[in-house]
C-alpha cells in the first residue's frame, strides 16, 4: 500500500498463477540419461572394447545399466573397474551392504555367466565373476582369459543401483 488514504490504494502483486497447480509427490525418478562410463583394471589395460550406459535418478540413488562389448581380442587384464557419471559421488554412508548389482559376461553363442557389481571407491563399481566350483562360492576378478578369453562380440553387462551424495528420497 503506497498511501494511507481510504480513498487511493496502489497494490503490488507476485506470483500469481491462474489454472491447476503443479504439486509433486512421491520420490524423484528422472528419465534414462546416457553416458559413456570409464573402463579401468587394477592391472593392465582392457583394449578392443567398446563401452556404453545409461543411469537415472531413483530417490536417493542412481541406476546404471551398461555394457561393454570387444570388438577383438583384449590385452592382458586383471579386473574391471567401471565408473558413475562424472560429478556424483557414491554416499558410502547410505550403502548397507558393498554389493551394490549384478551383470553377465556373455562369451558370444557359447555361454553366460553371472557377475557381481562390488563398490570399489566413491566412483567406482568392481565387476567380480562369480565363482561356485568349491564349497562356498567366492568372486574372482574379470581377466582377459577369465571367466572366458574375450574375443570378437563377447560382453560384459551390468545393472546396479548406488546411493548418491547430496540426493534425498523427496524432491529438494
Amino acid at each position: 500500500v503506497a498511501t494511507v488514504s481510504a480513498s487511493a490504494y496502489t497494490f503490488a502483486l507476485d506470483t500469481i498463477a491462474v489454472g491447476p497447480q503443479y504439486a509433486s509427490y512421491g520420490c524423484p525418478v528422472t528419465d534414462w540419461q546416457s553416458y559413456t562410463p570409464t573402463i579401468s583394471t587394477p592391472s593392465g589395460s582392457v583394449t578392443n572394447y567398446s563401452s556404453s550406459a545409461k543411469y537415472r535418478r531413483v530417490g536417493d540413488s542412481m541406476e546404471i545399466n551398461g555394457i561393454i562389448t570387444f570388438s577383438s581380442t583384449s590385452a592382458a587384464f586383471t579386473g574391471i573397474v567401471v565408473s558413475v557419471p562424472s560429478g556424483f559421488t557414491i554416499d558410502s554412508n547410505k550403502a548397507i551392504s558393498f554389493r551394490f548389482g549384478s551383470g553377465t559376461v556373455l562369451d558370444a553363442g557359447v555361454a553366460l555367466y553371472p557377475l557381481e557389481v562390488i563398490q570399489n571407491t566413491t566412483t567406482t563399481v568392481i565387476l567380480y565373476i562369480e565363482n561356485v566350483t568349491g564349497t562356498y562360492g567366492s568372486d574372482n576378478n574379470i581377466t582377459n582369459t577369465a571367466p572366458i578369453t574375450f574375443n570378437t562380440n563377447d560382453s560384459i553387462s551390468f545393472i546396479f543401483t548406488v546411493p548418491i551424495t547430496g540426493w534425498y528420497r523427496d524432491w529438494e
